[in-house]
């Protein structure tokens, strides 16, 4: 394995540990990271998909999993915000609209991720069925022309006489 390889996927993993712990912290309020602390942590996960994607890698699951990840940090930066700006006690607590804004902004990340992945394989699909169109009717032009029989693809054309 290349060593900038290794590099991406050692801080990848300490990007994933580093996640999980920042939401199950945050969700228990054991520990609430501050803003900066997530935004930070959110540029170099950026900084490795971005990475992932000019360098054209093939592993789709390091891209998805980059992708959560992303939107994970993203997550933890609007909770850790919430937390530390929140003023009006008596409507909910700081604890409460923390924990509230994690699960919904948590399943939106997941299911923005799932539709990352459908729009990616349909686009792939889609991409790799479409036809030279240019290509054929220059053919078929060409064999019009001409009065010889042409045998293209397990087809028969032949110009009749005028």
């Amino acid at each position: 394995m290349n060593w900038n390889y290794r590099i991406q996927y050692y801080m990848m993993g300490i990007l994933i540990v580093v996640g999980i712990l920042g939401i199950v912290s945050t969700y228990r309020m054991w520990y609430v990271p501050s803003p900066f602390t997530c935004f930070v942590l959110l540029m170099l996960s950026i900084g490795l998909l971005v990475t992932h994607i000019l360098q054209k890698q093939e592993s789709k699951w390091k891209e998805i999993t980059l992708v959560f990840f992303v939107g994970l940090y993203i997550t933890l930066l609007f909770s850790s915000s919430i937390y530390n700006i929140w003023k009006w006690e008596r409507v909910f607590t700081k604890e409460g609209i923390t924990k509230a804004f994690l699960s919904l902004l948590l399943l939106l990340d997941i299911y923005l991720t799932f539709a990352y992945v459908r729009i990616k394989t349909s686009y792939k699909r889609v991409k790799g069925n479409q036809k030279r169109v240019n290509r054929r009717i220059s053919n078929k032009k060409k064999i019009n022309d001409s009065e010889e029989i042409h045998l293209i693809l397990g087809n028969l054309y032949k110009n009749s006489d005028k």
